[in-house]
């Protein structure tokens, strides 16, 4: 019974994740949500306070120099927002790290520790924010809503006990991904990220010698005329569901360090799935090549003894 639902299982695994390379390379549309979410009015009570409500008797000059003004603390502000700067030695991994940074202030030369669980995203509409050393999230309040599906309100601000760091520049398809930044101490950050940095690379030995090593151990044994065999298959399958189980692995141990640490993120944070998934499209499509790759090689398998029978 296991022989026949376990193929049939992985065939739909795998027409799933074919499904789901698909979706990626579709463009996004714009919705009506879309459309009724852009014309929303908000009167912003926290970005922005350096800049004057009424520019209308500025001159050109003077409106460029604060734009420019402007610019510089936006840059400097998303700096701190991020992190700062790296000041040592960093461990990261697809679901947990640990970081040492500078806040990226002149006179400032205090190192911050963290630990970072990567695979995030703030809900729509909110906004992280460093200010004077505290954590914020910066949120709309709806106070009323007009004709037209116009939406009227402002922006209030809560402490959180987070940083929150993009980790891509630019708007994803699925959101933007980032990473939790939770402070830690100089002890457990020393404690932790050596025996973790290790762990990392040894995964690293056995992913290359499993999508490198046996790929050309392989070719060199099909070069001296042994093509079709059993051993082939299973390192061909092997390879597949390696590929597979890396983002998978990875979804799993970010939910559980998400419950691990509940404490420390709030409802405004969730993780991003379908971002991480993303990010392995390569792997999801090496992953159906491989299986496909060892589909035909068990055909060929299966022939090859046919016709050794009929001789």
């Amino acid at each position: 019974m296991l022989n026949k639902v376990w193929p049939a299982a992985v065939n739909v695994l795998y027409f799933l994740v074919i499904a789901f390379i698909a979706i990626i390379f579709v463009p996004k549309s714009r919705t009506i949500n879309d459309v009724s979410s852009a014309s929303s009015v908000i009167t912003d009570t926290v970005r922005d306070t350096y800049i004057p409500r009424d520019t209308g008797r500025m001159t050109y000059r003077e409106f460029s120099i604060l734009e420019n003004k402007r610019e510089n603390l936006r840059q400097k502000q998303q700096l701190l927002n991020q992190g700062g700067t790296r000041a040592g030695i960093s461990y990261s991994s697809p679901f947990i790290g640990f970081q040492a940074n500078k806040d990226g202030l002149p006179k400032d030369n205090t190192k911050q520790h963290y630990l970072t669980l990567p695979g995030y995203k703030l809900k729509p509409d909110v906004a992280f924010n460093v200010k004077d050393g505290k954590y914020w999230l910066e949120y709309p309040v709806w106070d009323s809503e007009g004709n037209g599906g116009t939406r009227y309100g402002h922006y209030e601000e809560r402490q959180v006990p987070f940083r929150f760091a993009y980790d891509k520049r630019e708007p994803f398809f699925f959101n933007r991904e980032g990473s939790m930044m939770i402070p830690i101490s100089k002890k457990v950050y020393d404690i932790f990220y050596i025996p973790l940095g290790v762990l990392h690379v040894i995964l690293l030995i056995a992913m290359g010698y499993l999508f490198f090593v046996i790929p050309v151990k392989m070719l060199i044994r099909i070069s001296k005329g042994e093509v079709f065999t059993k051993r082939h298959v299973r390192q061909l399958h092997l390879i597949s569901i390696c590929l597979l189980a890396v983002p998978l692995v990875t979804i799993f141990m970010q939910g559980v360090l998400r419950l691990a640490f509940h404490n420390w993120i709030t409802e405004d944070v969730e993780l991003n799935i379908a971002a991480t998934l993303a990010n392995y499209k390569s792997m999801l499509i090496a992953s159906v090549i491989f299986f496909a790759i060892a589909k035909a090689f068990k055909r060929g398998l299966s022939l090859q003894n046919e016709q050794d029978l009929t001789i």
